[in-house]
């Protein structure tokens, strides 16, 4: 599927990583750029609570099949950043967005066979961490053993992203995802017009956002994750890349 080429529905997941953050940020404010290029776009705003609606939630008044209209000569790219749950539930119970599973699986069944390509952005877990950026939450993870978190493990949630998104490519974007700019994610993602965006104010930003750092001093204070259990969920997420690249069916960037 080429994204711009009037054919296929791209649908982002999350997770709200410093990338995905990023990467819904410029879906909500280049639709219009993006709608010339012939890539119609939809915001997590509308999307995840057509979403969930769908699935037997609470009415917002906006049908999934109205998110999902656009001229059939155009490409659509939803961003659904809280997919597979509020980023408090980030790491609960030794796993990633345990309500996951179950929300996908309903994603799955609403959209029914609508959707090509699934994006997943994903970090080491330190940096989900920090960049889901709630202080509750991280007071959550401080009580919480680093075997806990070394367990944690991305490739286990590509495994449900695929069992619901049967006949889906998927797409996982990696940190290393901006190692050469904003060109190959977008031109991936949205084709043309991404490419052409990443040049522009849209993608530096993006770019920053994606490049935001954070020192170890500053992720043991609000985490209390030391500089050992850093290396140690880095080799993990090392370990989980491999994995997802060995996967039928899914493309790591």
């Amino acid at each position: 599927m080429t994204p711009g080429s009037g054919k296929g529905t791209t649908l982002f997941v999350g997770a709200p990583t410093r990338l995905g953050i990023a990467l819904n940020d410029f879906v909500r404010l280049n639709g219009a750029a993006l709608r010339a290029g012939g890539v119609e776009s939809r915001p997590n705003r509308l999307v995840t609570p057509a979403l969930r609606a769908a699935m037997g939630g609470t009415d917002v008044g906006v049908s999934l099949d109205a998110v999902m209209h656009r001229p059939p000569d155009m490409a659509l790219f939803l961003s659904a950043i809280h997919a597979m749950g509020r980023p408090s539930t980030a790491v609960r119970k030794g796993e990633l967005f345990p309500e996951a599973e179950r929300m996908l699986a309903g994603a799955a069944r609403a959209l029914a066979g609508r959707v090509d390509r699934v994006v997943l952005a994903v970090e080491p877990v330190h940096f989900l961490i920090m960049a889901v950026g709630q202080a509750e939450f991280h007071e959550r993870v401080r009580g919480t053993r680093w075997e806990v978190l070394y367990d944690v493990s991305w490739a286990d949630l590509v495994v449900e992203v695929k069992a619901g998104f049967a006949q889906a490519e998927v797409v996982v974007l990696t940190p290393y995802a901006v190692t050469d700019g904003a060109g190959p994610v977008l031109h991936l993602l949205f084709g043309s017009p991404g490419f052409g965006l990443a040049a522009e104010a849209a993608g530096e930003a993006l770019l920053s956002a994606a490049r935001v750092s954070y020192e170890a001093d500053d992720i043991k204070d609000k985490t209390g994750i030391d500089r050992v259990t850093i290396d140690l969920l880095t080799q993990r997420f090392n370990e989980d890349m491999n994995a997802m690249a060995a996967m039928d069916g899914v493309r790591v960037m």
